[in-house]
């Protein structure tokens, strides 16, 4: 084994800036301090839901921590392997990366799954830019936590200790209503999740669109994505009830948004050889659409006028 995966994390000027706010299980741990963690050794959190994206405002973050470097220590758990899975920090790690840099300062947790995704899910969610995807699959990892500790546990009581719902709710600091909705779009096909993230389909639309069978989401998703339909809750309504009769297809799904294909116009194009003989050679195009257009309307003006003179 090479010095380099032996070498441990040491400590740094920061570590007097936080204080401890979760009880560590190591006890030879009775404070949190900050530490420098090589980079190499940082591996992003399970099934993290928040999206790391590189555009201008990575760049300069990205540009500002070449700079300054990282101001804000990040929050890591070690793993097994002599790693460390990242809790709080995935945007400042990534623009670390891009700015050349080998090690971040740290604080490391110790805390089992549930609290590790409970952390995740806190310092991420406050971002202005957070989509509501996110927020779907992040709520969903959680309570789908809670429930397996809340499975082994025997030691629960009372109707908070057997609602798993509430539960997840009150610790991520949302309405067990709220919570309850985010988690039901993630059972959303792709096409449909990413509508409801670009604002084309309302989360209150997609909440109803949710209870629908995948196979008839992703029939609803082609068909609307087709014809550019914004769907109305009352429609989603509508498609939520005729569901849970029988199975909807793209005729019934047309029936109920009550689609009506619109209207095309036939292009005409008349051959400049047949009206050649009537302008000159240079006349410009504009100017022949022009008379042609002038000449049609008096021509049916005067149709309407004879037809009102008729009797």
């Amino acid at each position: 084994m090479s010095n380099t995966e032996n070498k441990k994390p040491t400590l740094t000027a920061y570590q007097d800036i936080f204080k401890s706010t979760t009880p560590l299980n190591n006890e030879e741990n009775s404070s949190e301090k900050i530490i420098s963690v090589e980079i190499s050794k940082l591996k992003p959190f399970a099934n993290h839901p928040f999206v790391v994206t590189d555009n201008e405002e990575m760049t300069e973050f990205s540009e500002s921590i070449k700079t300054q470097g990282i101001i804000v220590p990040i929050i890591i758990r070690q793993s097994d392997d002599n790693t460390y899975e990242i809790l709080a920090g995935h945007r400042r790690v990534h623009a670390a990366k891009l700015a050349g840099l080998t090690e971040a300062p740290a604080i490391i947790k110790y805390v089992d799954t549930e609290m590790a995704t409970k952390i995740m899910i806190l310092t991420n969610k406050q971002r202005e830019s957070t989509l509501p995807s996110e927020l779907a699959h992040a709520y969903n990892l959680y309570y789908t936590e809670i429930k397996k500790k809340q499975g082994s546990r025997t030691d629960l009581s009372g109707e908070l200790g057997h609602d798993t719902r509430k539960i997840a709710a009150l610790n991520l600091g949302v309405s067990s209503s709220t919570l309850w909705r985010y988690i039901c779009l993630s059972s959303l096909v792709p096409g449909l999740l990413e509508m409801v993230d670009d604002k084309k389909v309302g989360t209150g639309v997609a909440y109803l669109l949710s209870s629908l069978k995948q196979e008839e989401q992703n029939i609803l998703f082609e068909f609307i994505s087709a014809n550019n339909i914004i769907l109305k809750e009352v429609q989603a309504v509508n498609l939520k009830e005729a569901s849970q009769e029988k199975p909807l297809t793209e005729a019934k799904i047309k029936e109920l948004l009550k689609y009506k294909k619109p209207k095309t116009h036939k292009n005409v194009t008349i051959p400049y050889k047949k009206i050649s003989t009537y302008f000159e050679a240079e006349t410009p195009i504009k100017d022949i659409e022009s008379l042609i257009f002038k000449l049609l309307s008096e021509h049916f003006e005067k149709e309407e006028g004879n037809s009102g003179n008729t009797g």
